[in-house]
């Protein structure tokens, strides 16, 4: 991509060289912030308005307060977070919005220009985080003729169009990629990997047909225990500081069935008491209550956990791991049987007559075998996709800086041009 033919010194410390027909301003001179408005989620309208706040799209209502298009900038919680409405919108208390009303230059540009200001990097409030309009004002922008800011906005909507429709495909191929993992998780711990086995119709009607040669029963038959785990007082901080052993809570749980590192830890102490109970290596945590009922843990270490988990040891003739995949691969049918009267919950009788599927031992272990195995392929491919992600963002960041200062001349830019990196394109294959 060519230059400007002629840079001048900017006069700003924090701004190299800029074209020569160009100028610094202080963003105080470029646009006004204007504060958004207070509107209670009682007296809110049901409508097509969007309401803004300053991380995004919050809600709709009846009434706009902006004109159209409109720039929203985060003033508190999510500060300097820049957001865009092409309709008239409502941005409510958090937020500061520019509208053409607050604004001689081109709407667009500015949106891209705020973008490299940095206005997330920095706030004076000790509580809530927030962004100073003084504070954003006091910023130096390097300002275009009006004309390059038209050219600049329409060169960075064609090519930043081309970065989100990129990392939307590679997106959703993420989330089938996801999908494919639980679907093979689901087949291999129900039916099986061998596709020639004879099956039999296990009695149970969400669980289908099972191989002939496996067993179907409660797990109470092939767990030796089911506990529930529980809570030191937190005002025992000799329970809690400089603890060293794993204390899991629904939080800790992702999406690997691995548990690793609980974001709370526990002393020695708390288990010697008798306040939480120790549970041996290999225990498979069940999360019982709430928002992510069902979801399955397994530690390879010895442990604890709060209330909120049910904890499964398994008899000799279970593997661990197959124990906590087929859980993990049951999930939604626990959530059925959870009692939810207000909240729901799953208790440890509940726990106990959970059907359970006894492949032999061996076959156990070439099963958690097989899954790993297919899993490492899926997480690789998944891990390499978000990478070209990243590499994207960072191409779309690095694009809008090199254009909205003045690094690259984009007033000849026509569709036809080419300024993507090959390899950048290459991902979209």
């Amino acid at each position: 991509m060519k230059v400007y033919e002629e840079y001048k010194d900017s006069g700003a410390a924090e701004i190299e060289k800029i074209p020569q027909s160009w100028s610094v301003a202080k963003l105080k001179r470029v646009c006004s912030f204007i504060y958004g408005n207070s509107l209670h989620t009682d007296i809110r309208e049901e409508g097509r308005v969007p309401l803004y706040g300053s991380n995004g799209i919050t809600g709709y209502h009846s009434q706009s307060i902006t004109l159209a298009p409109c720039i929203i900038v985060g003033r508190k919680g999510s500060f300097g977070k820049i957001n865009y409405s092409q309709v008239p919108c409502f941005p409510i208390d958090t937020t500061y919005f520019i509208d053409k009303s607050a604004t001689n230059n081109n709407l667009r540009w500015l949106y891209y220009a705020l973008q490299t200001l940095n206005l997330d990097g920095f706030s004076k409030d000790t509580g809530v985080p927030g962004l100073s309009r003084e504070d954003a004002y006091n910023r130096d922008v390097p300002l275009p003729p009006i004309e390059e800011q038209h050219a600049i906005a329409n060169f960075l909507d064609e090519k930043t169009a081309h970065i989100v429709t990129l990392v939307t495909k590679k997106k959703q191929l993420i989330e089938l990629l996801k999908e494919e993992r639980i679907a093979i998780v689901n087949h291999a711990v129900t039916k099986g990997i061998n596709p020639d086995a004879p099956m039999q119709d296990s009695g149970i009607e969400w669980l289908g047909e099972v191989p002939a040669h496996w067993e179907v029963k409660k797990l109470k038959y092939v767990a030796n225990t089911v506990q529930t785990g529980s809570t030191p007082p937190s005002e025992s901080k000799e329970y809690y500081e400089e603890g060293v052993i794993n204390w899991f809570a629904p939080s800790d749980f992702k999406d690997s069935i691995i548990l690793e590192n609980s974001n709370r830890k526990i002393t020695p102490l708390a288990i010697e008491k008798g306040v939480v109970k120790s549970f041996p290596p290999n225990s498979v945590y069940l999360i019982g209550i709430g928002a992510t009922l069902g979801k399955v843990g397994i530690c390879n270490e010895a442990a604890s956990c709060n209330q909120q988990l049910n904890v499964i040891t398994f008899k000799p003739i279970i593997n661990p791991y197959f124990g906590a995949l087929y859980l993990s691969s049951i999930s939604k049918i626990i959530v059925s049987l959870a009692n939810a009267a207000t909240l729901a919950i799953l208790n440890q009788t509940q726990t106990k007559d959970l059907i359970f599927v006894i492949p032999p031992k061996k076959e156990q272990e070439e099963i958690v075998n097989y899954i790993q195995l297919k899993q490492n392929t899926i997480t690789s491919t998944i891990l390499k996709i978000e990478s070209e992600i990243n590499l994207l963002q960072e191409y779309r960041t690095a694009i809008i800086s090199e254009a909205v200062t003045g690094k690259i001349d984009v007033r000849s830019h026509t569709s036809a041009d080419h300024f993507f990196n090959p390899e950048i394109l290459a991902y979209a294959e």
